[in-house]
């Protein structure tokens, strides 16, 4: 996998245009630099552009330059090619879509204190990495995860 794949593949699964990921940066005006890279377009990013990027997807800055990072962090993120299930079509009902921080009651009181103290972007990162840590544990309720976002 390309940096420039890892990075499209990570904006898609937000479910954000790259307008609202570069707001979300507080770059607006940085959205067609994003769009330009994740279509290949700009392949060699200056390091404060990669730093930002990095920074929004909690990515090392080098896996913006290395294919071998980039592959290994989209493998451990369940993103790679060959770590994807092929779809499962069920003749039954679809599982009820399941929000994972709606199980805030399930945690211990102290976690739950910490992360409502988190600024709002922390908390939306944090969300967004137990979403794909609960996606690669759970691959059978991935798509439910992210019916949520619709």
């Amino acid at each position: 996998m390309q940096p420039h794949e890892l990075i499209a593949e990570l904006v898609r699964r937000t479910g954000k245009s790259t307008l609202q990921v570069a707001r979300e940066m507080q770059k607006a005006s940085f959205q067609g630099t994003l769009h330009r890279y994740i279509n290949g377009n700009a392949s060699n990013p200056t390091r404060q552009t990669a730093k930002a990027i990095a920074d929004y997807f909690n990515l090392p800055v080098d896996a913006l330059y290395d294919k071998a990072l980039a592959l290994r962090i989209a493998k451990e993120r369940g993103l790679a090619p060959d770590t994807r299930l092929p779809p499962v079509v069920l003749a039954q009902e679809p599982a009820p879509v399941r929000k994972y921080h709606e199980a805030e009651e399930a945690l211990p009181a102290v976690l739950m204190a910490r992360i409502k103290r988190l600024k709002a972007e922390h908390r939306k990162g944090l969300i967004s990495m137990m979403e794909t840590y609960l996606d690669a544990v759970d691959p059978m309720h991935a798509h439910a995860g992210k019916a949520r976002r619709a």
